[in-house]
């Protein structure tokens, strides 16, 4: 086996994990849609930012606030944002404690006033005053200054919902390598048996390493009518690659063929697969493009005159 032939099996069985890994996204974001999680999750966020242990907060206020309302969207399914710019944040919290009157803008001294008449034990108070003390009497500052605050715990928000998610995509994993009968060392046997579906799938990693942007997507949000049809492109990728995936013929020939050894090599091969969906298609993307990258502009083979692949 060349250098050339070994890179093009290695981009073919990465090409598989990135097609199986995006497969595992869509399924992720459906299952996230479903039940709602990132409204959920930054309710929570909103939850612990507004509203004491022992005391009533403005939780519910917030939500029902005018500018909350037109967050909600187009349906009327009572779905709450999964998404809250930080200026409305900032905006909607002052409105709440400190409401303008009408007639005119409250000055500094009046917004400490009406945070002062807040619970002298809620945390709430004591951040806001922290924050309102740092602004220096600027009103502007302090809007900075609750943005920061707000993002700093949509960040311990995400983490929550990314560790939620990385569950989430491990058992995906599972279920996806085992269901396709997803084997690396089959999946690597193939290709190297196979010259023509090798190349063709070669020609298919280096077209999606193209449209990387387009593929992954770089929104927080993905619907589930986008992630349907999603999978549907993902499963028209696995039908072009002509790998035998399922289980009908494997199954027949560990049964009459197999001993315990191949029983053994092919439950490894299914959790490396399982193992390597799971690190997600950003990792696998961030990859393929360093090989195929390699492979494009390795060395010029002065006999033959072509290019070998990179040391």
């Amino acid at each position: 086996m060349t250098g050339l032939q070994a890179l093009d099996i290695t981009i073919g069985v990465i090409f598989i994990y990135l097609i199986l890994s995006l497969a595992c996204t869509a399924a992720n974001e459906i299952i996230a849609g479903i039940f709602n999680w990132r409204a959920k999750n930054l309710e929570i966020g909103i939850r612990n930012l507004l509203t004491d242990k022992d005391q009533p907060g403005f939780e519910d206020e917030f939500y029902n606030h005018p500018m909350i309302r037109s967050l909600y969207g187009q349906k009327s399914d009572g779905r709450k944002p999964s998404y809250i710019p930080p200026r409305i944040f900032s905006l909607v919290l002052l409105d709440l404690i400190a409401p303008s009157d009408g007639d005119e803008s409250k000055t500094f001294e009046n917004i400490r006033q009406d945070i002062a008449k807040l619970p002298s034990q809620s945390p709430l108070r004591q951040n806001l005053l922290i924050l309102l003390d740092d602004a220096k009497d600027d009103i502007t500052h302090f809007h900075a200054n609750i943005e920061v605050w707000y993002n700093n715990s949509m960040d311990r928000i995400s983490g929550w919902y990314k560790r939620k998610t990385q569950t989430v995509t491990l058992i995906l994993a599972v279920i996806v390598s085992f269901a396709f009968n997803a084997d690396t060392f089959q999946i690597a046997k193939s290709l190297a048996n196979d010259p023509v579906m090798r190349q063709a799938i070669v020609q298919q990693a280096q077209e999606m390493a193209k449209r990387q942007q387009e593929i992954s997507g770089k929104g927080d949000e993905t619907n589930n009518s986008d992630a349907l049809k999603s999978l549907k492109q993902i499963k028209s990728h696995l039908d072009k690659t002509g790998l035998p995936f399922g289980w009908e013929n494997a199954e027949v020939d560990l049964i009459k063929n197999g001993n315990f050894i191949s029983w053994l090599t092919k439950l490894a091969g299914l959790l490396i697969t399982t193992l390597a969906v799971s690190l997600g298609a950003p990792f696998w993307f961030d990859i393929l493009n360093k090989i195929i990258n390699i492979r494009s502009t390795g060395p010029i083979d002065k006999e033959k005159g072509n290019r070998s692949p990179g040391h």
